[in-house]
Parts: C-alpha cells; structure tokens; sequence
C-alpha cells in the first residue's frame, strides 16, 4: 500500500512528539516539517531526515503531500488548514481546532469544498473509562439525561505564562484556560451530555498576571430542559477531574474510576406514581467491564491516517471538534456581556467581542 505523505506544522511543542508518532507509522512518509522559527524547524527536519520550511505556503507548493497535523498556537490553526485544504491536503489539528467559532466554520466549509478530511485531536475520547460512559448513554441504559456536571481544574504558574509571548493573551491565545487547558474536558463534556441551547458563563483573571482568564464557570440549559454545570481553572491544587451525567434510569460518576449506578424504578415514573412523601428510587452500583484499548495522542493520530485509507470520517471529524469552541465562546461572550447566550453564538458578536479585547491589550 502507498504511504500517505505528511508533513507536522509547528513542531516547537506538542508538535515535536506528533512528530515521533508519525515518524513511527508503517503507512506514513515522513516528508517535511515547518516552523516559523527558523532554527526549531531546521532542528527537527534533521532529526527526521526530511525538509524543513518556515513558509508553510512555500511547503504546500513545493511538496507533494497528502497530510498535515497542525500544532501551531490556536488562532494560526485556521490560515493553515485552509491553505492546506485549498492544496488538496488532509488536515489534523490540534485543539482547539481555532479560536473562534466563525474560524471553525471556514475550516469545515473550505475542508468539505476540497474534499479533503478534517479531523481534530481529542484523545481523551479514547480513554476506556471514558468511552464506556459514553456507550452507556449512547445505548439508552442511562435514559434521559436530566443533569450533566464537570469540573476540570488544575495548575499553571505564572512561570509557565511567562515561557511565551503568545501564552496568556488574546491575541496569541484567543482565550485563557477555556481555549488552551480545557478544550478536551469541554469536549469529553459535550460528549457525554450532548451540546446545551444556552448558557450562562462567568470568568476571571483571578490570580495571574495575564490578560485572559484563569477560571471559568457556566451553566447550560439544555433542549429538553435538563440543566448542567461546569468548573475549569488553573488555579486549583491539586488538581481535580470529574464528570457527572445523572439521567431518568442511571447515573454515572467519573472521578478517575468509572462509577454506574442503576435505578430500580425511572426518576420520572417514581416521582409520578409513588405514594411515599419522603421516598426515592433505589440505586445499586453495578460493575463496569472496561475494553482495554491503545489509547492518547497517538491512537487519534493513527486513527486519522486511516481514516484517509479508509475513505471515512475521523475519529473526531470538524462538525464535533467545533463544538467546545462553539462553548468556550459561548461562555466568554455570556460573562463580558453579562447575558444568557443562546446556541449557535452570533459569530458576528462574538468576532467583534474577541477583536475589541485585541485592541484593549495591543
């Protein structure tokens, strides 16, 4: 079989062990790699033996290539995959797959105009735990999701900001802990819960010194009435991950260790046809079997390449990469306009939002 030829966009970070996945792949040619630093570009196409290009216009005309991971800072994300698209590639990003919800639609329309895949890397959605919560809402064992919770904070210090001109700030970053720390628990948390109608959502520069929030809360409507809530910081130690998705025949509870417990009776039947004032459904907690599976960075990586050779979707296709950022917006825009937001985000508003808050720190 051919080997599909790939080339790593921003190989300085996260992109550098991208690099390593790819470089091991049977059915990969490892054919160029750009940076816009000059020397991190020319470093890592040595060690991998291929081409090195600070231009990545100049690398889509020159090679030929089938594949690009994107692991450039968030809102360089779209002009990449879009020039990319444009030369007939297939994209891969990392998340968020943009800073705004808006970028996130040129990707998606431009990738589905050239007929090329789009895929964005959300590896918590190969976590077994995770994927077995998401099949136990899926089968219906959970019933009706009435309440969803989440709540992903951790740490960064201010020395961690201080590492790069772009980390912290609107323009470089297009947001704080919910465009960078967070997207792949806002992602494992629409998910599971499904995506909300509107939101509520406060943020806070709380303890860095630095232009974009450090926490964030909100809280979802969804469309059949059930509420949700959410917690992200990077202030919290030691850190602490939870999801929680209570529905009309179970509930479950990830805390590190999956959680299912069962109801004897539906919450909706028992509240309707119960005589006991102070009654409520019994609840056993029943044993999960989980399906050991490779799972992390790269399984979703491999997972794409043949997604290609398979002429199917990826693992976490455009439309649903979208989805965190169409929140992490949403609960931005919810907490400087001190109003409710309804889904989809005015994009329009939001671009105007994110623009007046560039122009505040230029």
């Amino acid at each position: 079989m051919e080997k599909i030829s790939t080339a790593v966009v921003g190989v300085g970070g996260m992109g550098g062990a991208h690099c390593a996945t790819v470089a091991k792949l049977d059915n990969v040619e490892f054919v160029a790699v750009c940076d816009a630093v000059p020397e991190t570009a020319e470093r890592v196409g040595k060690q991998y033996s291929c081409k090195w290009y600070t231009d990545y216009e100049k690398m889509f005309s020159q090679e030929r290539l089938q594949a690009v991971l994107i692991a450039t800072p968030h809102p360089v994300h779209r002009p990449v995959c879009v020039a990319a698209a444009e030369a007939g590639v297939h994209v891969f990003t990392e998340k968020p797959m943009a800073s705004t919800v808006s970028d996130a639609d040129e990707m998606i329309r431009v990738c589905r105009k050239r007929g090329v895949k789009l895929g964005v890397m959300y590896q918590m959605r190969t976590d077994p735990a995770l994927k077995k919560m998401h099949e136990l809402i899926a089968s219906g064992a959970v019933g009706e999701i009435l309440r969803t919770g989440m709540m992903a904070a951790g740490f960064r210090t201010q020395a961690y900001y201080n590492s790069g001109s772009w980390r912290g700030t609107w323009k470089g970053e297009g947001g704080g802990v919910l465009a960078n720390q967070a997207p792949h628990a806002i992602d494992m948390y629409q998910w599971l819960g499904g995506m909300p109608k509107c939101i509520i959502g406060l943020t806070s520069t709380f303890l860095h010194r630095i232009q974009v929030e450090d926490v964030a809360s909100a809280i979802f409507e969804y469309p059949n009435g059930g509420h949700g809530y959410f917690h992200v910081s990077t202030t919290e130690a030691p850190g602490t991950t939870r999801f929680e998705v209570s529905g009309d025949k179970a509930k479950l509870i990830y805390d590190g260790a999956l959680h299912f417990y069962a109801l004897a009776t539906p919450i909706r039947e028992f509240i309707n046809t119960s005589t006991e004032g102070w009654g409520a459904p019994k609840s056993e907690e029943k044993p999960v079997q989980l399906t050991p599976a490779e799972s992390g960075h790269a399984a979703v990586i491999k997972d794409f390449f043949s997604a290609i050779e398979q002429d199917r979707e990826p693992m976490v296709p455009g439309e649903e990469g979208r989805n965190s950022v169409e929140i992490f917006n949403a609960v931005v825009l919810s907490s400087y306009r001190r109003k409710p937001v309804e889904l989809p985000v005015d994009r329009r508003e939001y671009d105007a939002l994110l623009e007046e808050l560039c122009r505040k720190y230029a």
